[in-house]
């Protein structure tokens, strides 16, 4: 069970960054604001390996897993494990597919292609298809 909050001794304030910092909005586009008027979101952060959609008509599921090491008779492997599962709304699928969409190609632009396994086998597939 989580503990209360103390009545007579406050919670500790989020920590703020020492210098002012340039926040980017998909909206409104880049702002500079005040160190003392930022404040970092206390939020969990999960690291995903791998991602996983479950898609019905009103809503989809993206599963991000891990690899973690495991022993099993005979043998030393890794098994993926779920970090978190996020639901979303088709329409906010669609607003995240065009946000990444967008920053992908302007992290492509500047870096160079990013290939996976994911990628390759799909292009060796598209490339099949045409022949």
């Amino acid at each position: 069970m989580a503990k209360a909050a103390s009545a007579t001794r406050p919670a500790k304030p989020p920590t703020r960054p020492a210098k002012a910092t340039r926040l980017s909005d998909e909206i409104e586009g880049a702002v500079e604001v005040a160190a003392a008027d930022v404040t970092h979101l206390n939020t969990p952060e999960f690291y995903g390996a791998s991602v996983q959609l479950f898609v019905s008509s009103t809503d989809i599921s993206v599963i991000f897993a891990r690899q973690v090491p495991v022993i099993a008779k005979n043998t030393h492997a890794g098994m993926m494990l779920p970090a978190a599962v996020v639901h979303l709304s088709p329409g906010t699928a669609k607003d995240l597919q065009t946000i990444l969409a967008r920053q992908l190609a302007e992290y492509e632009a500047e870096w160079g292609e990013i290939q996976t396994a994911y990628t390759r086998r799909i292009a060796a597939e598209g490339a099949r298809k045409k022949k």
